[in-house]
């Protein structure tokens, strides 16, 4: 294994119950945060017991099928303890398709991860490393074979000029495709050597930049339409922490093995100029960083909010009418028998706090999470009517589409002010005020009969 020189068997998993459950748990976390992510990292868990398994004379199909083995009990753990939540899934199949627009520009790909692949970079050059010819030339055609099945794949369907059109994306793709080649090649020439450690740090860069070189290539086609940016949002934070570990260790390792200069501790001579530029930016970049723990404290501290874990707590301050709306909706309504009618909310925005920090349901929160998670959402149709409710106010038609619909309260709070006016509340006065203060106002809907 990658460990220890122990096998990978199911006798180790369950032997350590503690580890065990936690890996389910973790992916468990994962889905249940970004499904996307258990993607990402199932794999890479995947490929790194495929290649102990290969490392010790397996065929290639058996040391696929030893490591889907050896993940089976976790997987399965993780599967049980989010399946309430995926359960309830019904988004529609996401495609995969050709990125013939928007590659990265190498400036903005380097002010992005700039900060991150200096580390990576500092020890890769204090790094002494031997690879074979060999080794070069396979990690070379693997990491080139993405590129070029997305070119055969644009040439053949019709889609030609996106040779054209990457532009000075091809010097991106190009340097990611060396940079993977390198990194696979020494990881490889490290574990033979076994040099795990050494190996393990290398094979994460290696991971995190043929993440970033895929999504260069191909996107996937989800239902909110925008393109690669969803797929670039989802895989380049699942790559960032694996280069950002794999630079930490490599440059601690470089630094256990007296590869790097040690300021007053004897000669500062450094190797080559190109590792002292290295370094000297890094340190730059790892001095400024400092600033930001004290400044956050700083900056927190005059936000005037009360010092604990509830992430609602800025309500009081910002919003004390919703902060209170809040608690006498979560003191009140039931989720099994109430809707509470709120303004429709932009994704990440203020809208929909009510219901989402509840339970209580609304009739729509945010659109484009909803066309995620649900395969044909009535969007458009409850858009409508949450619209029409708030325009027209208790009319004899507004109570008949609320009761239609299930709602038993109407929410008045700032959000809904914005979007449908500051006299909003006045169109409501035939209806029971349930709550109000700090400006903010539930009115209940009628009973069938009482308009």
């Amino acid at each position: 294994s990658l460990v220890g020189g122990t096998g990978l068997r199911w006798k180790r998993l369950t032997g350590a119950r503690g580890g065990l459950l936690l890996a389910g748990a973790l992916f468990a976390g994962l889905a249940m945060r970004y499904a996307w992510d258990v993607v990402t990292y199932g794999l890479l868990w995947l490929a790194a017991a495929t290649w102990v398994f290969a490392s010790v004379g397996w065929p290639l199909a058996g040391a696929l099928f030893g490591a889907a083995r050896y993940l089976a009990f976790p997987a399965a753990l993780g599967l049980a303890i989010a399946w309430p939540m995926i359960s309830t899934f019904e988004g529609e199949r996401p495609g995969l398709t050709l990125v013939t627009d928007g590659a990265s520009d190498p400036a903005r790909f380097l002010l992005f991860w700039g900060a991150v692949l200096l580390p990576v970079a500092v020890a890769a050059v204090c790094t002494r490393m031997r690879v074979t010819r060999r080794h070069v030339a396979v990690s070379l055609l693997l990491s080139a074979a993405p590129a070029v099945v997305w070119a055969m794949a644009a040439f053949v369907g019709d889609e030609g000029t996106a040779l054209a059109d990457r532009g000075v994306g091809w010097v991106t793709l190009g340097a990611l495709v060396l940079a993977v080649a390198g990194a696979c090649a020494v990881a490889w020439g490290a574990y033979r050597d076994s040099a795990r450690d050494r190996a393990a740090w290398l094979a994460l860069a290696a991971a995190a930049g043929a993440i970033v070189l895929v999504t260069e290539l191909f996107h996937v086609v989800d239902a909110l339409g925008f393109g690669r940016l969803n797929s670039v949002f989802k895989f380049w934070g699942a790559a960032w922490p694996l280069l950002a570990l794999a630079g930490a260790v490599g440059v601690a390792l470089a630094w256990d093995r007296s590869s790097l200069p040690r300021v007053g501790m004897g000669s500062f001579r450094l190797r080559t100029a190109v590792a002292g530029a290295l370094v000297g930016a890094a340190t730059v970049l790892w001095l400024g960083s400092l600033l930001y723990a004290p400044a956050a404290a700083v900056s927190r501290a005059r936000e005037a909010q009360e010092p604990g874990l509830d992430a609602l707590a800025y309500l009081n301050v910002r919003d004390p009418g919703a902060a209170e709306a809040l608690r006498w909706v979560s003191a009140n309504l039931d989720a099994d028998r109430h809707v509470l009618l709120e303004a429709v909310g932009a994704s990440y925005g203020s809208g929909n706090a009510i219901s989402a920090a509840s339970g209580v349901p609304t009739l729509l929160g945010w659109p484009g999470h909803q066309v995620q998670w649900r395969a044909t959402p009535p969007v458009a149709g409850r858009q409508a009517t949450v619209d029409d409710i708030y325009r027209e106010g208790a009319t004899p038609r507004i109570h008949a589409v609320a009761l239609r619909d299930g709602v038993t309260h109407v929410y008045l709070g700032n959000e809904e002010r914005r979007q449908y006016g500051a006299d909003v509340a006045t169109r409501f006065e035939g209806w029971p005020v349930v709550f109000e203060l700090f400006g903010t106002r539930i009115v209940a809907v009628p009973p069938g009969g009482a308009p």
